[in-house]
Parts: structure tokens; sequence; C-alpha cells
């Protein structure tokens, strides 16, 4: 998660995450809709994004 949201907060693409995470070739073979890779970028860089945003705090609870 830290890669997306560095690259997220970078300004890279997607797709460019995608590469950092998965490799090129991983993105040159699976890059279309509804792929695997495309979801699972945009599904880390949400949770990385609602973690930086305050989300960690339910991490450090310990009592709930």
């Amino acid at each position: 998660m830290l890669l997306a949201l560095d690259g997220v907060t970078a300004g890279k693409s997607h797709r460019d995450i995608a590469v950092d995470l998965f490799g090129a070739e991983a993105v040159q073979a699976q890059w279309d809709a509804g792929s695997w890779v495309r979801s699972r970028v945009r599904r880390r860089i949400r949770k990385a994004l609602d973690l930086m945003n305050g989300g960690y705090r339910e991490l450090l609870e310990t009592d709930k």
C-alpha cells in the first residue's frame, strides 16, 4: 500500500502504479477492463488513502 500511496502522491497514473506493484509484464498482459491488476491497484490506492486520512487509528485501537 505504501508504494500505491507514494505513486498517487507523486501524480503517477494507475497503470504506472500497477507496473511498480506487479511488474511491466503482468500489466501489459492483464491491463484491460475488469482485470485483477486494475482491481487490485484501485483497491490498494483506496485503502492507502483511507489509512493516510485517519484510518490508521482503527489499527491502533485495541479495545472494541
